[in-house]
C-alpha cells in the first residue's frame, strides 16, 4: 500500500529560499522589497498573529493594502493552516460584506473545516 503525497503548497518553499538566497529580494513594489529572508518572517510573524488572534479557517486577504503586504497576507495565511480567500478592489462595500458574510457562515456551518474547499 503506497502512502499518499502531500502536495507541495505555494509557501513551501520559502524557508529553503530564505536560507539559500536570504539576502536575493524576493518581492517589491516599487517602494519597498523584501529579500526572501525578511519574507520568510514577515509571513512567520504574521501567520503567528492569525495563531493568536485564533482567526477562522478562511481568511479574507484585505484588498485595500499594498500588493506587498497582499502577498505577505496570502502566505501567512495558507502557511498558517487556513484558507485564504482573496478578493477584488473593485468589489463594492456591498459585496465586500456580502463575501465576509458568506465565509463567516461557512465557519460557522463546520467550525472544524480546516482547509480550503476544491
Amino acid at each position: 500500500m503506497s502512502v499518499p503525497v502531500q502536495p507541495e503548497l505555494v509557501h513551501s518553499p520559502l524557508a529553503r529560499w530564505a536560507v539559500e538566497r536570504g539576502a536575493v529580494v524576493a518581492i517589491e513594489d516599487g517602494q519597498t522589497s523584501l529579500s526572501f529572508a525578511q519574507l520568510l518572517a514577515a509571513v512567520q510573524v504574521a501567520a503567528e498573529d492569525l495563531h493568536r488572534a485564533q482567526a477562522p479557517a478562511t481568511v479574507l486577504v484585505d484588498d485595500r493594502r499594498s500588493t506587498l503586504l497582499r502577498v505577505v497576507d496570502f502566505l501567512a495565511i495558507i502557511a498558517s493552516g487556513r484558507c485564504a480567500a482573496v478578493s477584488d478592489p473593485d468589489w463594492t462595500d456591498a459585496t465586500r460584506q456580502a463575501v465576509f458574510a458568506s465565509i463567516d457562515q461557512h465557519v460557522r456551518a463546520d467550525p472544524n473545516l480546516s482547509h480550503c474547499a476544491d
